[in-house]
């Protein structure tokens, strides 16, 4: 009798696309310069139809916010966001901004070079439970900045967390604190 794992593990690898440590990591099928990108455009219109919301924290030198992302409209082409910076008590501060992006250009937020970023398998404690993901890591060869980004395919769209290093300094960190 196989033991559970050997059972287990191929099929959690083949349905949530995950690769073994020892493979190489995808590239784009469009553009080879790149690491496969986390999502695609179809899947990130299927996760942000019209109503979702996504509340962010941020985390910089200079202090803390809280973010709440609106779809407000979507369509086949994409969708317009409405950004919100939130107060202490999560209440809307200020007026809030409705930008319009494309699911194309949403996907491509998410571009990674291959000649400066590496993909591995990951999993994380977020405000959103204990997620299966993969971790992109990549370096900005000009400023030296180091950027990490956590995505999950239970969560189609931006990263569940996020922070940019640059040495031993923390420059930002990002999270999704809720996805309704």
């Amino acid at each position: 009798m196989r033991p559970l794992r050997a059972v287990l593990l191929p099929l959690l690898t083949a349905a949530l696309g995950f690769l073994p440590a020892c493979a190489s990591p995808p590239l784009d099928p469009d553009d080879p310069t790149l690491l496969a990108r986390p999502f695609t455009a179809a899947q990130i219109a299927a996760a942000m139809p019209e109503g979702t919301v996504i509340e962010l924290e941020q985390s910089q030198p200079m202090g803390k916010g809280r973010l709440r992302w609106t779809v407000v409209e979507a369509d086949d082409d994409g969708c317009v966001i409405e950004y919100a910076p939130l107060g202490a008590d999560g209440a809307p501060v200020g007026e809030p901004r409705r930008i319009r992006h494309g699911w194309i250009e949403l996907r491509d937020h998410a571009s990674f070079p291959v000649e400066t970023s590496t993909v591995e398998d990951d999993r994380r404690l977020t405000p959103l439970g204990l997620v299966e993901g993969r971790t992109y890591t990549t370096t900005d060869a000009e400023t030296g900045a180091v950027t990490r980004m956590f995505f999950s395919p239970m969560f189609p769209g931006p990263p569940l967390w996020a922070e940019t290093t640059r040495g031993r300094q923390l420059v930002q960190t990002m999270q999704q604190t809720a996805r309704r």
